[in-house]
């Protein structure tokens, strides 16, 4: 298994989705530009053209996407805080790390007020933010947030969840490099 920011809600969502992401330009005819089902068939391409490794066009849709959700719901909703934690992986992978980091805390900021400090899709953010850290050498914040995201996750998901053994996978191997024994 190899360290991976788990975008799951993401493919979840995109899975779900893709059939109406195809007709996104009919969607908006019908439905309107600034409509939620809009802003969440936008949402849902970006996140099959950022798995297809087309960041530039899959950027350009998350923040179409988030501009909409921020029009409509405010900057604290919770679509927005899943589509700035996808761009914010998407910047990531493509070496915009201060960007990067500026929207995962974000991310986090917002759904740790929507969700609370124990919910699963925090666990996400929390992990996500983990690795990035942990590409940056910022060890210690890293390992802070995966066993965070680890106690949420052992919590509130069954032990062979994917979001529980890829964290605790993840938290493992930065043990590891950090010279720890793994726990």
């Amino acid at each position: 298994m190899h360290e991976e920011v788990v975008p799951l809600a993401l493919a979840v969502r995109a899975t779900v989705r893709v059939p109406r992401a195809r007709n996104d330009q009919q969607i908006e005819r019908l439905v309107g530009l600034d409509h939620p089902d809009t802003a969440a068939d936008v949402a849902a391409l970006a996140a099959l053209l950022d798995g297809q490794r087309k960041y530039a066009e899959a950027e350009n849709l998350y923040l179409r996407a988030i501009s909409i959700f921020e029009r409509l719901y405010g900057p604290g909703h919770y679509e927005v805080a899943i589509n700035l934690n996808n761009l914010a992986a998407l910047y990531q992978a493509t070496g915009r790390n201060r960007e990067a980091e500026v929207l995962y805390l974000r991310a986090l900021t917002s759904k740790e007020k929507l969700l609370g400090p124990n919910h699963p899709d925090l666990g996400v953010t929390l992990n996500n933010l983990a690795v990035f850290y942990k590409s940056q050498r910022r060890f210690e914040e890293s390992a802070r947030l995966y066993e965070r995201a680890l106690n949420i996750f052992e919590h509130s998901l069954p032990p062979t969840h994917p979001k529980v053994t890829t964290c605790r996978a993840n938290y493992q191997r930065l043990l590891s490099e950090m010279n720890h024994p793994s726990s």
